[in-house]
């Protein structure tokens, strides 16, 4: 750090600088992490999510293409053009469905509050009750319950 003119400074300040340059980053990402700055938990979220469907979509197409091609292609065959425009159609219906999954999977894991908060609101959508039965609000207002 120091040049050679500094004597005995020079081999202190590479034990004490190195030290302090190091830290600088691993204090950043203590008070990111500590004081919820930058929205962190969002992309730590979307990166697990994203990065497991991404691993997910990408297991499944290389299995449907491996094993539908050794059927209908046989051993050492390049697998027919339908057999992959197939399993690409299959992989883009799965898209939706396995990322609602997974985000599920994870919200519920890492971000528990925002999961009961999801389970509460989808609890007070649904009616307990359907309008035709005794008991429900509509019908006891009507004088019919």
């Amino acid at each position: 750090m120091f040049p050679s003119q500094y004597g005995w400074l020079g081999p202190v300040s590479s034990l004490v600088g190195l030290p302090l340059l190091l830290s600088m980053p691993v204090a950043a990402g203590v008070a990111i992490l500590r004081y919820r700055l930058y929205d962190i938990d969002r992309l730590i979220n979307r990166t697990l999510v994203y990065g497991l469907l991404t691993a997910l979509l990408g297991g499944v197409y290389a299995a449907v293409v491996l094993l539908l091609g050794q059927l209908f292609g046989g051993i050492g065959a390049e697998p027919p053009s339908w057999l992959v425009a197939g399993a690409t159609l299959a992989v883009a219906a799965l898209f939706q469905p396995a990322r609602r999954r997974i985000q599920q999977v994870v919200d519920r894991r890492f971000n528990r509050r925002r999961y009961n908060a999801a389970r509460t609101v989808e609890t007070l959508q649904c009616p307990p009750t359907r309008p035709d039965r005794p008991g429900h609000p509509d019908r006891r207002a009507a004088g019919g319950g």
